[in-house]
């Protein structure tokens, strides 16, 4: 059965608690920085272009690699993103910023300008993945929309300031987060032309590549 966004926010009830998140712009540690208590240097990655936030995991589920099923429609994104969507952006591109003992916000860059945004979590992975709208589903398991989060100018992030940590969000939803175990990320996002990846192989929302945060 296709996990629709819609469907899945109607299946998975939204708990919000009060916490505040860190400015996700802040600076993070990157390969090469003198150590720094709490980050682990093997889950230490180069930063994407344009800033130096630490990297504190791994990016998965990049559509027609040898690992990844192709995109539905032909509609391959750049390397290390999603499929391609309609605004042409290259696809979405999700990273994990903060400490993987610590504080972790999500990131996604690549989004349409506006959309509306489902934080997925999964402790599974499906093996090569499966079609999901415009793009490719990597993460399942226990699946659960952590945040919903409304995009500006092709960016989103979650948790927001007053939402709860990715811990406290998914012990919320009935999934606790135990010490070294790893959990599953990606980004679903609207994206309302029918044409660009229409049915039956597509739809009209798309998602990120999946990041591996090993709590």
């Amino acid at each position: 059965m296709s996990l629709a966004p819609l469907v899945l926010c109607a299946l998975v009830p939204l708990v919000q608690v009060s916490g505040i998140a860190p400015d996700p712009t802040s600076e993070a540690p990157v390969r090469g920085d003198p150590p720094r208590p709490g980050w682990v240097e093997s889950y230490w990655f180069p930063p994407a272009a344009g800033h130096r936030h630490g990297f504190p995991g791994t990016s998965l589920c990049h559509p027609g690699t040898a690992e990844t099923a192709p995109c539905p429609c032909a509609n391959a994104g750049l390397a290390g993103r999603g499929c391609d969507n309609s605004a042409g952006t290259g696809g979405a591109m999700l990273e994990a910023l903060g400490a993987p003992h610590g504080t972790v916000v999500l990131r996604a860059e690549g989004v349409m300008p506006q959309a509306l945004c489902l934080f997925l979590q999964g402790d599974a992975l499906v093996d090569g993945g499966v079609p999901f709208g415009d793009g490719i589903r990597c993460i399942g398991g226990m699946l659960r929309i952590l945040y919903v989060e409304h995009a500006s100018g092709g960016l989103v992030h979650a948790p927001t300031a007053g939402e709860p940590s990715l811990p406290s969000a998914s012990a919320a939803q009935g999934v606790p987060i135990t010490p070294g175990s790893p959990r599953y990320y990606q980004v679903s996002y609207r994206d309302p032309a029918p044409a660009h990846c229409p049915l039956p192989y597509g739809n009209v929302w798309n998602v990120s590549n999946a990041v591996a945060v090993p709590w």
